[in-house]
């Protein structure tokens, strides 16, 4: 027999889950330190107190499983195996901070696994997630545009750094932001009258800010991604893909022409240019070498996450990690761990397909998180990652007889 959730801790979780979904928005931001670049920052930031609360609150009170489970034995391996190598090797270079880095993917695996019980026990918990999450995004974003962030902001190389965030990481927030609003403004879920197109005009601010970071992935990320949605959905009314594109044409108009009035210069079109014709990488290609060099010299179970950092150290005199997730897990956990994470992205995949027709929206966060990791380094224990698994794994368990598309 289930275990019923009783009112207060009902009332409680959503209390945690709305400021969890708020300090997922606010990123790596340190209220204690809030204009250190990452690197120069104790690595822990308001969303990781507030989501390793988050998370053991869920163990204590959500005792029940979802329907859909095929996902959980690759990702179990996965953690094993990776944990494992890194644990067994390389052990004498091993610091505090490699305990930190394992721990870390400890709780981000801990919260894909629970937080879908969450949104499972309550649909309407991850409508409230989204909109919470989209709204802190919409409002960072138009403070940003209006001067308002002034003392949280940096430039470097025409990049914008907020809160000392990393440029790509920090862009792919607002993308997931733009994707959820997109789908709250054409999906309708909250079934709300025709006065929610009113906040279209938060696409402005949010595209703008992905133009500020500079990153070409992301911008490149959103424009596939939401024309993929526009495009491949269905809806009742026939008007809406012109006039959704019309307003996406004038909102572009409206960002250059802000772009042009703006002191600051943003890089992004150069960075564009450059790559369109010369390829132009930003050393990506020769990372990809790195690691794809320290996978062969331990093909079946990699290196570990501490012999990889020695190793590109060592042998390449590089501190950049490889911006690749792919690679990055072939080096630290060899072909075992590959394939075991492959097949956990492949059963969300292949469901996300199964369900389109009746929400398109999981196979738009999959092509997302697909895309968002094969340029961005240090994704492994990057939480908007397994958020966006997690909300994957319950809209697939709450859209679908999981037995019917069994193969």
């Amino acid at each position: 027999m289930k275990k019923k959730v009783n009112k207060k801790d009902i009332q409680l979780g959503t209390i945690l889950l709305v400021l969890f979904s708020i300090s997922l928005a606010l990123g790596s931001f340190n209220p204690l330190n809030p204009n250190a670049y990452e690197d120069e920052s104790s690595g822990v930031g308001l969303v990781q107190v507030i989501s390793v609360v988050y998370i053991f609150f869920m163990i204590l009170v959500y005792k029940c499983k979802t329907k859909f489970i095929s996902w959980r034995v690759p990702l179990c391996v996965f953690f094993v195996v990776i944990t494992l190598t890194t644990l067994l090797q390389y052990m004498e270079y091993q610091t505090f901070g490699t305990y930190m880095n394992l721990i870390k993917l400890f709780l981000v695996v801990l919260l894909c696994l629970y937080l879908p019980r969450v949104f499972e026990k309550d649909k309407n918990k991850i409508l409230l997630s989204i909109i919470v999450y989209t709204i802190t995004c919409s409002v960072i974003a138009v403070a940003y545009m209006l001067g308002l962030m002034e003392e949280y902001v940096r430039y470097n190389g025409g990049r914008l750094f907020l809160f000392g965030e990393n440029p790509n990481s920090m862009s792919s927030r607002y993308v997931l932001a733009v994707i959820f609003l997109v789908h709250l403004l054409l999906k309708n879920p909250m079934r709300l009258n025709a006065k929610r197109w009113l906040s279209i005009i938060m696409l402005v601010p949010l595209v703008y800010i992905i133009i500020a970071s500079g990153s070409r992935g992301s911008f490149l990320i959103i424009m596939f991604c939401v024309c993929m949605y526009v495009f491949f959905s269905n809806f009742r009314n026939k008007l809406v893909k012109p006039l959704f594109c019309l307003v996406i044409l004038l909102s572009g108009l409206y960002i250059v022409n802000k772009i042009a009035e703006s002191d600051v210069e943003f890089s992004l079109f150069e960075r564009l240019s450059d790559t369109a014709k010369s390829g132009d990488d930003a050393g990506r290609g020769e990372l990809n070498k790195m690691a794809y060099d320290i996978f062969m010299d331990s093909p079946i179970f990699g290196v570990g996450i501490q012999g990889f950092t020695v190793e590109m150290n060592e042998r390449f005199r590089e501190r950049l990690t490889v911006h690749n997730l792919y690679m990055y897990i072939l080096a630290t956990s060899g072909i075992v761990g590959f394939v075991a994470f492959t097949l956990f992205v492949l059963s969300l995949l292949k469901y996300s397909i199964a369900i389109r027709k009746k929400d398109f929206l999981p196979f738009i966060l999959m092509l997302f998180i697909i895309l968002l990791v094969y340029k961005t380094g240090g994704a492994l224990t990057y939480m908007l990652m397994w958020y966006v698994f997690s909300i994957n794994i319950s809209l697939i368990s709450n859209n679908m007889n999981i037995e019917k598309y069994k193969v």
